[in-house]
């Protein structure tokens, strides 16, 4: 399994976005929300895999190199945790701002790839979506 995320394991479409955001659950972490829904077009059992896709606003940053920073970071998580996700589910992982930055901006303000790790295999494992290591 090479590291890309081929087109076909992405959620690239509004509606994609618009109809996990209005039907899917979420869970908040402390850098990022997860949000998870099962896939509306089911394949067959057993067949499939998890679509992902990321949100970072400007809200998170204003500059776009530091948001896609934030991409980099959350895609290389999912990267090392996506073998263990189950198949037929849609995750959407959204930026936020950690609630010691909501007030003001410091100069390193997005998570290191160790802190992003550990709130998102956190989240993956509350939101019950990694499969069981036997």
């Amino acid at each position: 399994m090479n590291g890309r995320l081929s087109k076909d394991l992405r959620l690239r479409k509004n509606p994609e976005f618009v109809y996990l955001f209005k039907n899917g659950r979420k869970w908040k972490g402390e850098w990022v929300n997860l949000w998870v829904i099962r896939s509306p077009e089911q394949p067959p059992a057993g067949e499939g895999s998890a679509k992902f896709g990321i949100v970072v606003s400007r809200k998170t940053h204003p500059r776009a190199t530091r948001r896609n920073l934030w991409k980099r970071r959350i895609r290389e998580s999912y990267r090392q945790h996506r073998a263990r996700i189950k198949k037929g589910i849609w995750v959407v992982v959204q930026a936020k701002l950690s609630a010691s930055q909501a007030g003001e901006r410091k100069k390193d303000d997005v998570p290191s790839l160790k802190e992003l790790d550990r709130d998102m295999k956190g989240l993956f494992a509350r939101a019950g979506i990694t499969l069981e290591k036997n």
